[in-house]
């Protein structure tokens, strides 16, 4: 689901890759945690059904966008669903910056949060 907020996200984080400051990007984590067979995905099928299976058994990101960005509880239930995936995905991103030194390039740290209400 492309948005404005999408687009101004991207724009940021293209901005720091620019000048080559790393960036953990929760969209990308997102990704990961989606993947066939890794946790959020069971937990995922498991909740929203088959049904949103690509025929490779990836999920068909747009059409669970559909199903859950169209309604509230649904979408409460995915955000529920992969909080603590995405959570520790970026912790993991983190860390890794972290084992090949690149915490010299970690201060500050920035997070870039965009609210769609705005």
């Amino acid at each position: 689901m492309k948005t404005e907020y999408n687009y101004w996200k991207s724009t940021v984080s293209n901005a720091f890759k620019t000048h080559d400051i790393p960036v953990v990007d929760a969209d990308l984590v997102a990704h990961e945690v989606l993947k066939n067979g890794i946790g959020g995905w069971k937990k995922v099928v498991s909740a929203f059904g088959r049904g949103i299976l690509e025929t490779d058994g990836e999920v068909d990101r747009p059409k669970l966008g559909q199903i859950a960005f169209s309604n509230p509880e649904k979408r409460q239930l995915l955000n529920r669903l992969l909080a603590s995936y995405i959570s520790f995905g970026i912790f993991w991103e983190i860390l890794k910056l972290l084992w090949v030194k690149m915490d010299r390039w970690m201060e500050p740290i920035i997070v870039v949060w965009v609210d769609p209400e705005t």
